[in-house]
Formats: structure tokens, sequence, C-alpha cells
């Protein structure tokens, strides 16, 4: 231990608060809370360590701490400074997830939506939905029951949905305050799991239809009803129907973690999730971290259940709840069946990881055989076009060696020639680093491009113009064959690695993300201007059977190759024949 840890501890208060530990650059690698900021720290020093923790004491230079008033501030301000610094060592929710609510207008226009956040006061939540799909189904659900307005924006006259009874007609007509109360409250009930006048109502339509053997009818009906009972059955009621409860359970293998939880909300379960993360310092000490930044994110419930009084005890002093540990009872019941799917959360990552992998051994790798500072924040960038139109160009970030999706990036280019993928990357970096320099935002260790020499060397001038000089850059090139084949360096110098390594595993699953991430934008803005573009101004063509050919025909080429017999199946020979003579007038 030197001198000026030893000084430093004896500086230490024993107060709550955060703690931050650097290495010799001066950057931020930890970053930690405590209940006695004495106690927690000075034990780094003063115990032997191992794995991870003896790593991270070992490259640490000095430390600094801010007090805080208990240590439910100090949980706030340590995920603050996490977000902030982004530090080497520390447990970080790998997707930051934020779950979304089901949001529904509590009066003029009624309408449901999801929300990712509950700040709007002109709407009434639901939720969380740990999983995006079934909120989304209980929304697409709730539109086909009740004559909700459906259009983001009022057309000027009134669309298919009020022409099926799905919609009371927002645009050509105002709609009596008592109407819009009186569908508000049946649409309250049913989200809050009310749902048997409406299914009594379906079952009476149902009957109706038999009888006069509208067996179209019929069916219809019959299969809103099974979707209620469907959405019913995953949301199994355990509780009383004013308890809103989430539930906490873990298993262990190999130095990882796997948190299970259960989101209960009036009784119902809105869905599961799993938290999987590396163990740090020690078993419980992940979990609690893990949890606590769980909520620093999503809303508190009146009641966490956990398995562990230890758990339990640890999380009382920074979530501001009631927490039990049951041992016997329904809480009890739902806790092993949590354990079950915990255990079945790691043996499907570790299926699908195929390896443990340790990512902070391969950044080593990567930091060894590149000669550079250790990699924490890596970016990387992709193009996409057809012929140099519509051309898109994204970055993607790994933090730590994991994917930081709040970190990426999609830009939509406008040089004058987009078809020269060096002038895209130069627009690109150009764009994206001078924002973060005005912004004053950490910049990356290192940019990975997908290129040769010429790509790299074009951003290292952009880097020089920008006046850059702490950011390495490397490229990852390919054999004639299209496959990555090594790095190579602004000097051409090539390193060729070992396909079966776990460095080029590594960095091939980066490329493959970065290559997904710009494909899929690509995809969504040719998409929007063959939208915008080719059916505009197309004479009888109305919005309904807009819609319907853009679900026919996803792009330009598939609608080209559609026959005038074909596209008049849908369309009124007219109108058929108008489209038909557009899409074709440049043949």
């Amino acid at each position: 231990m030197n001198q000026t840890i030893k000084k430093l501890i004896d500086a230490l208060p024993n107060n709550p608060g955060c703690y931050q530990m650097y290495n010799k650059d001066n950057e931020v690698i930890y970053v930690g809370k405590a209940k006695n900021l004495y106690k927690r720290v000075s034990q780094y020093f003063l115990r032997p360590q191992s794995g991870k923790v003896q790593a991270m004491v070992s490259n640490v230079d000095h430390f600094d701490f801010i007090i805080t008033s208990n240590e439910s501030e100090a949980f706030i301000l340590e995920y603050n400074l996490i977000h902030k610094y982004l530090p080497k060592y520390n447990i970080l929710l790998k997707d930051d997830k934020h779950y979304p609510y089901i949001g529904l207008k509590k009066r003029g226009i009624i309408e449901v939506k999801l929300k990712r956040n509950i700040k709007d006061k002109n709407y009434s939540y639901f939720g969380p939905y740990p999983k995006s799909t079934f909120a989304y189904d209980i929304i697409d659900l709730i539109n086909k029951l009740f004559p909700l307005k459906k259009c983001n924006v009022l057309p000027k006259k009134p669309c298919l949905y009020y022409h099926i009874n799905q919609c009371l007609g927002y645009c050509i007509k105002k709609i009596d305050d008592s109407v819009n109360d009186e569908l508000y409250s049946k649409v309250y009930k049913f989200l809050k799991g009310n749902t048997k006048e409406i299914e009594d109502n379906l079952m009476d339509k149902i009957k109706e239809n038999n009888e006069k053997l509208n067996f179209e009818e019929s069916k219809y009906y019959k299969e809103l009803l099974d979707a209620i009972n469907h959405i019913k059955t995953l949301q199994t009621v355990d509780f009383n129907s004013n308890e809103n409860k989430d539930f906490f359970a873990y298993t262990s293998f190999n130095n990882y973690v796997c948190i299970a939880l259960f989101v209960y909300r009036n009784g119902m379960l809105l869905g599961k999730d799993e938290i999987i993360s590396e163990i740090f310092e020690n078993e419980l000490e992940t979990v609690s971290d893990l949890i606590t930044q769980y909520y620093a994110k999503n809303e508190l419930p009146k009641e966490i259940i956990v398995f562990s009084k230890d758990l339990k005890n640890s999380l009382q002093d920074y979530l501001n709840c009631k927490i039990i540990s049951p041992t016997k009872g329904k809480n009890f019941d739902v806790l092993n069946k949590l354990i079950e799917n915990s255990k079945k959360g790691l043996e499907k990552y570790f299926n699908k990881e195929k390896s443990t992998r340790d990512v902070e051994s391969i950044l080593i790798n990567l930091q060894n055989l590149l000669n550079i500072k250790y990699p924490k924040y890596i970016e990387l960038f992709d193009n996409s076009h057809i012929s140099g139109y519509d051309a898109v160009s994204v970055s993607v970030a790994y933090i730590n060696g994991i994917a930081c999706k709040r970190l990426y990036r999609k830009f939509k280019l406008n040089n004058e020639n987009t078809k020269s993928d060096l002038d895209n990357m130069k627009e690109v970096l150009t764009r994206k680093y001078k924002r973060m320099i005005n912004d004053g935002i950490e910049l990356p260790n290192l940019i990975l491009i997908d290129g040769g020499l010429n790509q790299i060397v074009v951003a290292k001038n952009v880097l020089n113009n920008l006046n850059i000089k702490n950011i390495d850059i490397f490229g990852l090139y390919k054999n004639d064959k299209h496959q990555t084949e090594g790095i190579i360096s602004l000097d051409g110098n090539k390193i060729p690695l070992d396909k079966k390594s776990d460095l080029y595993l590594f960095l091939s699953s980066m490329q493959d993300e970065v290559h997904r991430f710009a494909i899929t934008f690509f995809r969504q803005t040719h998409l929007k201007n063959y939208k915008k573009s080719i059916l505009d101004d197309v004479e009888g063509l109305g919005k309904v059977k807009k819609n319907l050919i853009y679900e026919t025909y996803p792009d330009l080429n598939s609608l080209k190759q559609a026959s005038l017999l074909e596209l008049e199946q849908f369309l009124n020979k007219k109108v058929a024949l108008n489209l038909y003579n557009k899409i074709h007038k440049d043949d």
C-alpha cells in the first residue's frame, strides 16, 4: 500500500456516501456506495482480495469520496456516477432497462398508448410490463374491443376504423364528454382485470350470429374472446386486486448470477424478466447492486419479496418500500417458481454463449496486441445504401465489452457523393465527434473501422481536423472471400487473427451487431422513402389501399413485379392502371 492510499484511508469518515477509485491516468475505474465509508473503503486495502476485486485494487492509484445524508441518497448518487464515468469494474444493467407502461388518456379524445415514463398527468398508467410485446398485444386487443382513436394525426375524412365501428369518428364529429367518460371507464376496468362484462357481451354476439348463420362474424368475436382468455391465462391472478409486488430470486453458477423477476400489479402477473451478470465482489453484493440499479430506472412497488433475509437487510437500507423474506404461503410459492426461472435463465445464457469467455481478459488481450490504452469505450461504424441512394450510417458502442444501446446512433447522409464510402465515413465521423465535443460528452478510446487502410486514413484526418488526439483507430480487414481476416493499423501493418480465438469471435460479434443495426435502419429509411414517393399522387389511391399495398409489397422491386391483373384483384381497374403506369414509367 502506497503512502497516498494510507493518508486517504485515514481521512475517510464514518458516514454514508459514495467512493470513486481512480487509476494512474486519473480515470474512474470503480464507483461504490457505503453505509460507512471508512469501513467499506478501507477493507479493499487492509484485507486480502481475490479475483476481479484484486485486479481492481491493483489498478487503484488514489480514491475520492462524497458524503451523503443517508443510504438512499448514496444509492441514487452511485447510479448517476456510474452513468457519468462508465467505470471499468462496475456492474451495470446491460441495456439500462426502463419497462413500458400502457397509458390511458383520462379525458377528451380517449386513446391507449405505450408509455416509457409516467410523467404525463393526462394519462392513467398500467404496468410496468417486462416484455413490451405483451403490452402491445393488450393495446391491440383493446383497440379491437373499444371504439378508441387509432390515428396519430386526425385525418380529414373517416378512415376504415370508423366504418367497421372501431372508432367513434373523432375526425368528423365532436364526441360528447359523457360518451368519452363512459368509454374511459370501460377501458379502465378492462385494464384493471375486470373483463366479465366484455366477455358476456362477446358471448351474446357469438350466439346471436350463430343463430343467424353469420359464421364469419361469429368467428371474429370468438377470436376476441380467445384473446382475452389467453391474456388472462398469462396474468394468473394469485393475489388480491389491490396488491402491487415485485418478486426477486436468484441462482449462481461459474461466477455468474441470474436474477429472475416477477412483476405483479393489482394482483395480476404482468410478466417476468431475467438479469444476468458476472459476480464482482460477492454474490450478495452483486445481487443487491443489480436490484437497486434496476429501481433507479423503474418505479418502486409497495412491496418487494426476496428469498434471502440477508438480501432483504441489504436492500432495506437503500429502497424506501416494504421488503419481506417469507418462509411459507403464496409469496413463498411464487419465489419457488422464480428459482426455477433463474436456473433456466442461466442455462439459456450459457447455451447461447457456448462458453463463459472473460470479456475483461479479451479486452486486455486486444490492448496488448495493439499496444494501446485499455479499450473501455469502443465504437464501430457501418454504412448502407443502394447504389448511393437512401444512404445511411450508424455507430454502435461497447462499454467494457458490453453493447451499450443508449449510445447507438443513426445518421442520414447528405454529402454530395453518397456513393463513396470514404465520403460517407468522413461525414458521419465529423458530425458525430463534433457534436460530442460541443456537448462535452466523453469520447471513445478506440474506433474500429469495418474497412481497409483508406477508411482508416479518412477517419484519422477527421480526428486531426477536430483536434482529437487520444482516440486509437484500427480497421478490420477482410480476405478475398469477404471474411474478416484480422486488424490493420494506420501504418498499414496487418495483424491476422486466429478464427477460433475468443478475440476473433468477440470482434466478429461486434461487426455483426453494427451491420445488423445499419441494415435495420436502412430498411426503415428506404421503406419510408418508398412510401412517401411511389404511391403519392396516384389518382384514386386512398390511405387504406396504400396500407394494403405496403403490407403486400414491402419494397418497390416486389411491387414492380406485380402484373396489372394482380393489382386489379384489390384495386379497381382505373386505380390499378394509374398505379401500374406510375411504377413502370421509367422502364
